[in-house]
């Protein structure tokens, strides 16, 4: 017995073979699948795979309460084979036990992989959730990235000696915490580096070189100078060219 239900397609009754059977037969559409189903219910519950059936085209048509049913199923394709060892073309496929020890293993994957996009009853991810969740997001704590113009000019706005690239260098390398916990707030962290004289690149003083790191600081800071000249200079073009 292969089990209790069967794959039938929801548009079955529009089939062009289905149309054929019920021209040939003098049925409405609706009456062949009625057929169709208990035909192919009994042969799922009585086979492995819908093959070498050892019944008739006249037992089949007495069980389906329709003369020469057998003889139409030959005609569209859906029967083969002679008289007790007759077979339904790609049964198995679609039914049949075969067919549904694939179905059950199918679902059994899917809610496997499903169960591993979820999160525990803490609200932590779980750690088969996404790469890309987890390098986005700790422990629940949203981590916001920010560019080497917002760290640099955020830095001029305070007026601090901290090289911005240093800092960002620093925190990208070890995967934007500080101490153990994940960066809540990188503002904050530059203000702890000013604090701490952390990443401190002071003008040098007169008759000394200038050092690397000085030099990168003020290269990025002239860059977001001369970016917001520029702008200003846009905005004032378009209020000239307004008026």
């Amino acid at each position: 017995m292969a089990g209790d239900w069967i794959k039938m397609r929801t548009n079955l009754d529009s089939d062009v073979r289905v149309i054929e059977l019920a021209s040939m037969l003098g049925l409405p559409e609706l009456h062949v699948v009625g057929c169709l189903w208990k035909l192919w219910a009994w042969a799922d519950m009585h086979t492995h795979d819908g093959n070498a059936i050892r019944v008739t085209g006249v037992t089949l048509d007495r069980f389906t309460g329709v003369d020469g049913f057998a003889e139409a199923l030959r005609k569209v394709g859906w029967l083969e084979g002679r008289d007790n060892a007759l077979s339904f073309p790609r049964f198995a496929e679609h039914n049949g036990q075969t067919a549904k020890n694939r179905a059950e293993t199918k679902q059994r994957v899917a809610k496997h992989r499903n169960a591993k996009a979820v999160t525990d009853v803490t609200g932590n991810t779980l750690p088969e959730k996404r790469r890309e969740e987890r390098d986005t997001t700790t422990r629940g704590i949203s981590i916001v990235r920010p560019s080497i113009e917002e760290v640099a000019s955020y830095c001029r706005e305070r007026g601090n000696h901290v090289d911005p690239q240093a800092w960002l260098d620093h925190y990208s390398a070890n995967g934007w915490r500080v101490g153990r916990n994940p960066m809540k707030d990188w503002k904050a962290a530059v203000r702890q580096w000013e604090r701490n004289d952390l990443g401190r690149s002071k003008p040098a003083a007169q008759g000394k070189p200038v050092t690397f790191a000085q030099q990168r600081q003020q290269n990025v800071l002239d860059l977001i100078a001369k970016l917001e000249a520029q702008d200003a200079q846009s905005g004032t073009q378009l209020l000239e060219a307004t008026r």
